[in-house]
């Protein structure tokens, strides 16, 4: 029926279906800090095991006149060698509108929903929880005139996310984007952003909500080949949700820079510092993000991708204890990814990272590698 419809309405229907399987062994799995004899997973001194995962999903994309709309449904399952009682199960449900009506207006319009094992490192607990995250967000741009061009976007965000004692625990995020921008001479562009963020927790002891402000000067060159250039600088004002927290207020930005070097090596080097929310705590934390990628594509059938990131956070939430500095931490993880493409249909990906974190709260500091092998089979 919808081969059917599709043709009649002069779109391209196309499917895509792939599996994926990963056996990984993981030296750290919730992120232990050493040395601690206390700080075990589940009472378990044990600290590694091997992971089994497999995936199956479905991509489709229906293009009719200007408009692209891609769907995507994907469920996953874990199992766990030693720690038995982190099995479980995820999916994800995604769409995507890509619309345009004239030449000088179009936008987007998305929707997912993910059920996923929340990340045993930035938790308090290594009990197994299962968080759901929903988001919703639209877009319309209008070409104001040939040089100038207007964008706006609204996004919406639910995510539940279990505490100990708080089965209800989550958090509610509404963001407003506007923009204006101008088409510059030799594909440079500069615009001015501003954006504004109303967040709420809740099912909590406190149940906070925060108000954020932002606004950016921005200019980018380029449409990615063979140089891409973003950049961005501004401010960002935060009504901290902590208690007794004063405001946050910070200088963000972001610079980023990709370039393919010949025709097989490519690289992409980044900073980014920004305000997010610090969910365990119900409160804020400011991030500076470091990124260096390498993808090297050594033969038609073989690729590879190096990437190192450094993070460092510092949190409004928490207080190194018996004093009043905040918690302060520094995370690098460095990434190597190999894919041989056995077939047209099947690729091989063994693949290793090493992670790291200091913090000046002993009991968040941990140190991990993970390695393992993918096979991932999808039609071309």
């Amino acid at each position: 029926m919808l081969l059917v419809a599709a043709a009649a309405g002069g779109g391209e229907l196309k499917f895509q279906p792939y599996a994926v399987g990963t056996y990984e062994y993981n030296s750290n799995i919730a992120a232990v800090a050493p040395g601690d004899p206390a700080n075990v997973l589940q009472g378990d001194p044990q600290h590694a095991d091997r992971i089994k995962r497999g995936t199956a999903g479905l991509n489709a994309r229906y293009g009719w006149s200007r408009q692209v709309l891609t769907l995507q449904a994907e469920g996953r399952r874990y199992s766990y060698d030693h720690f038995s009682r982190l099995d479980h199960d995820e999916s994800l449900l995604s769409a995507n509108l890509d619309w345009q009506l004239a030449s000088a207006l179009d936008g987007k319009l998305s929707a997912s929903r993910e059920r996923r094992m929340a990340d045993l490192k930035t938790r308090l607990s290594s009990e197994l929880v299962l968080e759901t995250e929903r988001d919703a967000s639209g877009s319309v741009n209008f070409h104001l005139a040939p040089d100038w061009r207007l964008e706006t976007g609204a996004k919406r965000r639910d995510l539940d996310s279990p505490q100990p004692g708080f089965p209800d625990y989550g958090l509610r995020e509404t963001t407003g984007d506007l923009a204006l921008k101008f088409l510059g001479p030799a594909r440079w562009t500069f615009g001015l952003a501003g954006e504004h963020v109303s967040g709420d927790y809740h099912g909590g002891t406190l149940v906070p909500s925060y108000r954020q402000n932002s606004i950016d000067a921005t200019a980018s060159y380029g449409d990615g080949e063979p140089t891409l250039l973003k950049a961005a600088l501004g401010h960002t004002r935060r009504s901290d949700p902590a208690v007794n927290a004063p405001d946050l207020s910070a200088t963000t930005g972001l610079l980023s820079y990709a370039r393919k070097l010949t025709g097989k090596t490519a690289v992409l080097v980044s900073y980014q510092r920004a305000v997010n929310s610090y969910v365990i705590a119900a409160a804020s934390e400011v991030d500076s993000t470091a990124t260096l990628k390498v993808d090297w594509e050594a033969t038609r059938k073989l690729s590879v991708v190096l990437g190192y990131t450094h993070t460092g956070s510092t949190f409004s939430g928490e207080l190194v204890p018996f004093t009043n500095t905040a918690r302060s931490d520094q995370y690098a993880a460095t990434s190597l990814d190999v894919g041989y493409a056995i077939t047209r249909w099947v690729t091989l990906s063994p693949y290793g990272l090493y992670q790291t974190r200091t913090s000046n709260v002993s009991f968040f500091q941990y140190n991990g590698a993970l390695v393992g092998v993918r096979l991932r089979i999808q039609r071309p």
